[in-house]
């Protein structure tokens, strides 16, 4: 679940729209164990490209994908330029879980700080208009998302 985060500005807010797509993105192909979909394709490019897709390359080899809900909130842009922006977000994965390819078993935790990730990228507007993340760092135990 991304939450909307509208700002009433157009250029921010399709930097909004278009890095939540591409975080709805990330999530199908790590349930999908694959990062050929196009929709990864449209909205991740570069460094972040290549960071999900060894994240998405060791839950093939270990046969673990993901279920669950995520929730994807406080999320701040700044506009560097008309084609390039920073965005700053929290995510909780209290509610989102391993899961054996194979066998559908669901691995639960115990909710912690490490379930909260505070993340950034650096957004590049693509030829066709749409912002795709270019760069991706994530921090696990974020107090800062916490709620």
């Amino acid at each position: 679940m991304v939450d909307p985060d509208v700002t009433g500005e157009a250029v921010k807010d399709a930097v909004l729209r278009d890095q939540g797509y591409g975080m709805r993105a990330v999530y199908l192909s790590l349930a999908k164990l694959d990062d050929r979909l196009p929709v990864f394709a449209k909205y991740l490019t570069l460094d972040a490209a290549r960071t999900w897709s060894d994240s998405i390359a060791w839950g093939r080899k270990f046969r673990r994908s993901v279920t669950g809900t995520v929730r994807f909130y406080d999320r701040r842009v700044q506009v560097a330029n008309a084609t390039s922006a920073g965005i700053a977000f929290c995510e909780d994965q209290s509610q989102s879980y391993d899961k054996d390819a194979d066998t559908g078993e669901v691995f639960g935790t115990k909710p912690s700080l490490d379930d909260f990730v505070f993340h950034t990228a650096r957004m590049v507007k693509s030829a066709d208009g749409t912002w795709q993340m270019a760069n991706y760092k994530s921090q696990k135990a974020a107090a800062q998302c916490r709620q």
